[in-house]
């Protein structure tokens, strides 16, 4: 294992720059389970339960589906970085990091440094949601609060009451 590490790390050092790929095994060990393992999220909700167009036609589907974004938050909002997100904000102050491609939402990686323009978020963010008609961003620790005294569903204030055209839905920023 030192034997790789000592090739990746002169690779590294040889580079002009480098990508960096990370996925939900980075976060485990900051204590954010994952999706799929034993024990993870989908082991008590059904992923099919949550896919968009369920959210926009269903009341129960979005209650159900803040009940489990409710959960998910929980484990991150206060997790911390591990050695893993400051390796990868160490390679953006040397400027060896051209972008980080993450699949996790937990806002790890800006915790440790990382800088919002070198953080490509493919499966968006849990840190923050944002309303579907007006695309109003609204920090996630508001919409916990709104949660914990009852609001079972979210929707977006700036818009309550200005139309019954749209439904005013809104939803953290990822798939």
């Amino acid at each position: 294992m030192e034997e790789k590490i000592r090739r990746i790390a002169e690779w590294i050092a040889g580079s002009k720059t480098v990508v960096v790929f990370v996925g939900a095994g980075l976060s485990t060990e900051s204590g954010i389970p994952d999706f799929r393992s034993q024990g993870g999220l989908w082991d008590k909700y059904d992923p099919e339960d949550f896919y968009f167009q369920n959210f926009l036609s269903s009341e129960t589907a979005r209650r159900k589906y803040w009940q489990m974004a409710t959960e998910m938050y929980e484990s991150m909002k206060d997790a911390l970085p591990n050695a893993g997100h400051f390796a990868v904000a160490e390679l953006e102050k040397l400027n060896k990091l051209d972008c980080l491609i993450t699949q996790n939402i937990d806002g790890l990686h800006f915790k440790a440094g990382n800088s919002e323009e070198r953080v490509l978020e493919l499966h968006g963010t849990a840190m923050h949601v944002t309303c579907l008609s007006c695309m109003k961003r609204y920090e996630r620790g508001d919409i916990q609060a709104r949660i914990i005294k009852g609001d079972e569903a979210p929707r977006c204030r700036r818009l309550r009451g200005a139309s019954q055209a749209g439904n005013h839905l809104i939803r953290p920023v990822h798939a």
